[in-house]
């Protein structure tokens, strides 16, 4: 029973990257559409791409470098703090982009039938916000999955990888349920991403803290030891 619920522990991160990944798809298109008035085509074109570019891009490159890292905080940690910390201003930035566009110039809270144009600004901050939590999300999430991997004895890793896809897909259920309860109040938005916003970092610290590394010192082939 221990050994479960520190291997629940060490894929907190997970869980929190795949909540803000549901976070989008729960609540995304509303907030593009109703919101924004974007129309749908390019709501779905952003929906459809923004997720599989950045991992797409993020995801190999992040592999290859905590597998290499020779932080002395260990392979994996300064990934997973700086992409938890980056996804979560990338929600706070979406959640605040109405009101930022209101603020410098948009006039859509002052005419009765407002279109995309006159939320301009709110469209830019928001899919600044939008591409960055997911290029953040993808960047702690290689090396949190990396990190059960790397700790977790190899006979328990069958346990182990189940007790990950389940994180996962509770996270995603949570991310889904809360999207729609939240969606029936006056500023849906706003309240799911400060959710996640907050959600996010207060997930990696379970895997921080117990996921202890040692600092990684590569191989030496003889031929450079001589």
């Amino acid at each position: 029973m221990k050994a479960t619920l520190w291997m629940f522990a060490l894929s907190a991160c997970v869980a929190g990257c795949q909540f803000v990944y549901s976070i989008q798809f729960s609540i995304g298109v509303p907030l593009f559409q109703s919101q924004l008035h974007l129309p749908a085509a390019i709501t779905g074109l952003i929906m459809a791409t923004t997720g599989p570019i950045s991992g797409l891009l993020i995801q190999p490159l992040v592999g290859v470098l905590s597998d290499n890292c020779q932080s002395k905080f260990g392979r994996r940690r300064p990934f997973i703090i700086s992409g938890c910390l980056f996804c979560s201003m990338g929600m706070l930035l979406v959640m605040h982009a109405i009101y930022l566009g209101q603020l410098f110039g948009d006039t859509s809270m002052s005419i009765p039938d407002p279109s995309w144009r006159d939320n301009r600004l709110a469209i830019v901050f928001s899919l600044v916000g939008f591409w960055i939590m997911n290029l953040a999300a993808n960047w702690p999430f290689c090396p949190a999955r990396a990190l059960v991997n790397d700790l977790v004895p190899l006979e328990s890793t069958p346990q182990a990888n189940c007790i990950v896809t389940a994180s996962q897909a509770a996270a995603s259920i949570v991310a889904n349920l809360l999207g729609a309860q939240l969606f029936l109040t006056p500023d849906p938005y706003t309240l799911l991403f400060g959710i996640g916003s907050i959600l996010v970092v207060v997930l990696m610290i379970p895997t921080l803290f117990i996921g202890k590394e040692q600092p990684y010192i590569p191989a030496i082939s003889p031929s450079k030891s001589n």
